[in-house]
């Protein structure tokens, strides 16, 4: 990030800030996601909002990592954008998905950017994720995207940077959520896609102030293996399939491909040779770990058997 001058106009965003951000929102949702996927939990059943929206921002986050240095911000914004879109998991993933297109949108064919078109793209693709909405009533998803737009127009206006820009957005998300709790209107409920997109900007601004913990560090996906609705298993619990599937141009190391199966199946084994990435575990959800597997590279062989027609268990 570049700054010449006025904040607004003259302070630069590149390929390199949009790739901090998207690790930041990314981080944000490893740290967060069970949070939001207990939302509203009833009968001990929790949703899987929050694990959507992880899986689509960790395929941005990869593939805008993987990207080439001399590829510019437009370039980086579309193909992160394509990679959610493809990897959308629930409504609010696909939601989540279009926000980031829309930003693609705007920001195509530029290398770099100033904070004022940066935040006007930003303004939009908020829009668009208004618009994007499954809901077209006045549900809180949908007001409070129409919210932080308003907010991100205001800040624009001011010349803020793109920080400050974000900041603004989230503070009037965060205090339109606050107004319908006063209201009464949602009877205790909290929208969880409402709650995810507050928490992808603010998770982008983390990353793009620097403020974001590293991966390695901060990830640990749940380790108690669940089902394909997210329930977790028993210790004792039988994983009725055995999963093999070979991922090629991974990038992601080994050891941290192993801590995400962790939560996914028992018996896990993970080879690299070069970018491919062999892996195999007994698992209930292979859907998920497929899901997972496509923020890895390109998928190649799968082979799921049934542990009971193999015999096992």
């Amino acid at each position: 990030m570049t700054k010449t001058g006025r904040r607004g106009y003259d302070e630069l965003i590149t390929a390199g800030d949009w790739r901090r951000m998207l690790q930041g929102a990314y981080l944000a949702f490893v740290r967060e996601y069970h949070a939001i996927d207990r939302l509203n939990c009833r009968d001990g059943v929790k949703g899987d909002t929050g694990t959507n929206l992880l899986l689509t921002v960790m395929a941005a986050h990869r593939t805008a990592q993987a990207t080439g240095q001399d590829d510019g911000l437009g370039v980086v914004c579309r193909r992160a954008a394509d990679s959610a879109r493809l990897a959308a998991r629930g409504a609010a993933g696909k939601v989540l998905a279009t926000m980031m297109d829309g930003l693609a949108a705007g920001l195509a064919g530029e290398d770099k950017a100033t904070a004022a078109k940066m935040s006007r793209a930003l303004q939009r693709a908020i829009l668009a994720a208004y618009r994007a909405s499954a809901r077209p009533d006045e549900g809180a998803m949908v007001v409070i995207s129409r919210a932080m737009a308003r907010g991100a127009r205001a800040a624009l206006s001011r010349h803020w940077s793109l920080a400050e820009v974000l900041a603004a957005a989230i503070e009037v998300g965060e205090e339109e959520i606050g107004r319908w709790a006063d209201a009464g209107r949602t009877g205790g409920w909290q929208d969880p896609g409402a709650r995810g997109l507050l928490l992808f900007l603010r998770g982008c601004r983390e990353g793009l102030l620097g403020a974001s913990d590293s991966p390695e560090a901060d990830f640990d996906l749940c380790l108690e293996p669940v089902d394909e609705r997210g329930q977790p298993l028993t210790s004792g619990e039988i994983l009725p399939y055995r999963l093999r599937l070979t991922v090629n141009g991974a990038r992601l190391p080994a050891a941290a491909v192993t801590r995400q199966l962790l939560g996914l199946g028992r018996e896990v084994m993970v080879n690299r040779n070069g970018d491919r990435l062999t892996v195999g575990l007994d698992t209930a959800a292979p859907g998920r770990v497929i899901d997972c597997a496509l923020s890895w590279g390109i998928i190649g062989e799968v082979k799921i058997v049934s542990r009971a027609d193999a015999g096992d268990g």
